[in-house]
């Protein structure tokens, strides 16, 4: 409400100021017809200055605040895979009952492009649950995502991700796995049901994170790729995974 107030009152000042001025013109020169002819061309032009300015103008502005925003998240997604994502996309893929297939799926080489990349994501999109509960270590997982609570929590609180729906949406499906394996007293002895249900929590993680992390490395290959290297000798469906450069 303010600020439509403050609005009203600059645009009055600015036609008072204008009516002042076109006044004092008037009393110097006391040429009313140049007024309104030089008056009535600066007013055609308006709409022209409206096009280039507002639109145009604005519009090259908006990209590249759109796109130095995209890359302040970018930056943050970084952080996430080096600190946590990475070795979480590790451990819940052992939960696949798929996962021998995994190396030839989403085992992306140096010679993948931006094709690859987008038939390897939305095929992720696509995918069929594989994910059994009982088929990993769901302790060894619990005590991983209590480590890394106040990781995700402060995740959670930059504010540069909350344009950025698809993060936010994994960010979340992960507080909810860690809370569901946080509430159990013990992970060894659950019913078929409640694996059923933490299944299909993982299955939600897993779906969401391998897209981002699809995401995230086709990010890597065109802006950084050093770091595009090690991500790719760091795979985790890669069996002979090995950072050292041979």
């Amino acid at each position: 409400m303010h600020d439509k107030k403050w609005r009203l009152m600059f645009a009055f000042s600015l036609i008072a100021a204008s009516a002042v001025l076109y006044s004092f013109h008037y009393l110097i020169f006391h040429d009313i017809e140049h007024l309104l002819k030089y008056g009535l061309h600066e007013l055609a032009f308006v709409p022209l200055e409206v096009l280039f300015v507002s639109m145009l103008l604005h519009g090259l502005l908006e990209r590249r605040e759109r796109s130095h925003k995209l890359e302040k998240m970018n930056m943050i997604i970084g952080t996430f895979f080096l600190e946590m994502g990475t070795d979480t996309l590790g451990m819940i893929s052992a939960f696949d009952t798929d996962e021998p297939a995994l190396p030839t799926r989403y085992n992306p080489t140096p010679g993948w492009a931006d094709k690859e990349y987008a038939e390897a994501i939305k095929a992720v999109r696509m995918i069929s649950s594989g994910i059994d509960a009982s088929s990993s270590d769901l302790e060894a997982l619990n005590a991983y995502f209590a480590e890394n609570r106040d990781f995700l929590m402060r995740m959670l609180e930059n504010p540069n991700l909350l344009e950025h729906d698809t993060f936010t949406d994994l960010l979340w499906a992960l507080v909810h796995l860690a809370e569901e394996l946080r509430r159990r007293q013990l992970l060894s002895d659950l019913p078929a049901s409640d694996l059923e249900h933490l299944s299909g929590d993982i299955q939600r993680v897993y779906a969401t994170l391998l897209a981002q992390w699809l995401e995230y490395l086709n990010h890597l290959r065109g802006r950084y790729p050093y770091l595009y290297s090690l991500a790719l000798r760091t795979n985790p469906f890669d069996p002979n995974a090995n950072p050292i450069v041979g």
